[in-house]
């Protein structure tokens, strides 16, 4: 068993916290240059894509025939749907099922 400090930052204010810890269950690390992540820089290629707005998202594509969902839901908390009526849903020619629950 070793003791371990860490520092962490907490509502304008560093903290200093102090454990013992089990070398058996988490030994040390090796050094930075044979690890092969920490301490390093990670290219991020996508990174560019993201912040420009082009990356492309599985809510972005529409494949053909689709299908989508609309849930309604109660405008009252705690209160119990008793009834929906789907007959407008069920006329339109887009309409293939309709679940209740």
């Amino acid at each position: 068993m070793s003791i371990k400090k860490s520092k962490h930052f907490f509502e304008e204010d560093f903290i200093e916290t102090t454990a013992e810890v089990s070398d058996e269950v988490y030994p040390q690390l090796p050094i930075n240059k044979e690890l092969k992540y920490i301490g390093k820089k990670i290219p991020r290629y996508d990174g560019y894509n993201k912040v420009s707005g082009k990356a492309v998202y599985t809510f972005d594509i529409n494949l053909p025939n689709m299908a989508f969902a609309r849930t309604l839901r109660s405008p009252h908390p705690n209160a119990i749907i008793k009834s929906i009526d789907i007959s407008k849903a069920k006329k339109k020619r887009w309409s293939f099922r309709n679940f209740d629950f």
